[in-house]
This record gives C-alpha cells, sequence and structure tokens, in this order.
C-alpha cells in the first residue's frame, strides 16, 4: 500500500505491506532503507510483521492516483523488471503433479491482461486468465470480497524455462529467487525423462 503521509499535502510517501514472510520484510527493508526510514513491527497473532518505509516526493510515482505502468510494456528489460517485481511481490512459483509453474493472481483485471500482452509482445506464450465467481463472499476472515479473484497461471515447460531466463536477473525476493531453482531442476528433471 502506498500513500500521502498525514494528507494529501504531506511531503512524505508511506510505502507498507504486512507479511509472514521475513524475506518480504527484509526485501522491503533493503530497497527502501538508503531512501528513508523503514519501520517494522511486531509480529501479530498470525506472525505476520507489518513493514512501513518513508520516502519522499520523488516516490509520488508509486501513488495510486499517479501510477502508471504502460512504458513499462515498451522495452523487453524493461518489461521483465516489472514482471519480476510484481512476481516478487504477487507471483507464485511452484511445483504441481510433478510440473514447474509460474502464476500471478490479482483482483485488477487489467494488470493481468497487460502481464499477458507482454508475454506475447516477448515472444512468451501466455495463458488465458481464469477468474473465480466469489464475489460478495465473506471468508473466514472476515472480509468481504469485492471482485473475483483472477489469476494467470503457465505450466507449459518451454514457457516456464524462458520465464525462469528472463525473470532471473531482476528478482530481489529471496525466497522467490529460491524458487526459481527449484523450478528449474523440476525442468532439467522433467527433460531427462525417456
Amino acid at each position: 500500500r502506498v500513500r500521502n503521509h498525514n494528507g494529501a499535502h504531506s511531503m512524505t510517501i508511506s510505502i507498507g505491506c504486512g507479511s509472514t514472510k521475513p524475506a518480504q520484510i527484509t526485501l522491503v527493508r533493503q530497497l527502501f532503507s538508503k531512501y528513508g526510514r523503514v519501520w517494522a513491527g511486531a509480529p501479530d497473532r498470525r506472525g505476520a510483521i507489518n513493514v512501513e518505509a518513508f520516502v519522499n516526493k520523488s516516490f509520488d510515482f508509486l501513488l495510486p492516483t499517479e501510477r502508471e505502468y504502460a512504458w513499462c510494456g515498451r522495452k523487453e528489460n524493461h518489461f521483465f523488471s516489472f514482471l519480476a517485481g510484481f512476481t516478487d511481490a504477487e507471483g507464485s512459483l511452484f511445483i504441481s503433479s510433478g510440473k514447474a509453474h509460474v502464476a500471478w493472481g490479482n483482483y485488477d483485471t487489467k494488470i493481468l491482461a497487460f502481464i499477458r500482452s507482454g508475454l506475447t509482445r516477448f515472444d512468451i506464450e501466455a495463458p488465458n486468465m481464469h477468474c473465480d465467481s466469489l464475489r460478495g463472499y465473506t471468508g473466514t476472515h472476515g472480509y468481504t470480497r469485492r471482485k473475483n479473484y483472477c489469476h494467470v497461471t503457465c505450466v507449459k515447460k518451454e514457457v516456464v524455462q524462458k520465464l525462469i531466463d528472463k525473470l532471473k536477473p531482476h528478482m530481489r525476493h529471496a525466497d522467490k529467487r529460491d524458487c526459481l531453482v527449484r523450478l528449474r531442476k523440476n525442468l532439467i528433471m522433467r527433460n531427462t525423462r525417456v
């Protein structure tokens, strides 16, 4: 989440998140500590830690009212840098039924459509977007969904291999980088099967 700290006229922007993953908290600290103060709270009852970075107005491009990412789709290096950051934050890298998967999930179908079009533009076969139909559902956590949740999942060996090669140089999340190694091992193992 990104907001003007203490209102619209503030000269400070707050960038924050909560996570149960220590690597996520470490990543936020590494990314923003050279630009301003970073605060991290104590773990809550679920083990989640809230972290918040306080930076100046030069980061206003991250504000929801200013955020625009279409420019990232024009150059391959920019697109995969963007996609790596999105994968660090919102992606899933996993093995299911013996196959490596790279997936992105979000309530924002525009960003998932942007990812699909970028993959196609840079010669990676883009799978279809799939959405659930749980809008209005109230989960066990007490929150009611305002939208359906959608995802794009890559499973084909050659697609996952290309993605690993393109994302690896840009990824910063330690856990996700470890997952890339596991996915690569899975692909090697599958390629050696007779």
